[in-house]
């Protein structure tokens, strides 16, 4: 969670899990974005479908 917090608080879309190596996006970046994609994000603010 640290590495979110830092990448919010920088502005940042994204972070790299420091564990998985993946690219994560953000909630921020993910509300902002105004719909759910529905590929399982780790921080999605919709639930699956919410439009």
């Amino acid at each position: 969670m640290a590495a979110h917090a830092a990448a919010v608080a920088a502005g940042m879309p994204t972070y790299r899990d420091p564990i998985t190596g993946n690219t994560v996006f953000t909630a921020v970046f993910l509300a902002d974005r105004g719909y759910c994609c529905e590929s399982g994000c780790r921080h999605c603010p919709y639930s699956p479908g919410g439009r």
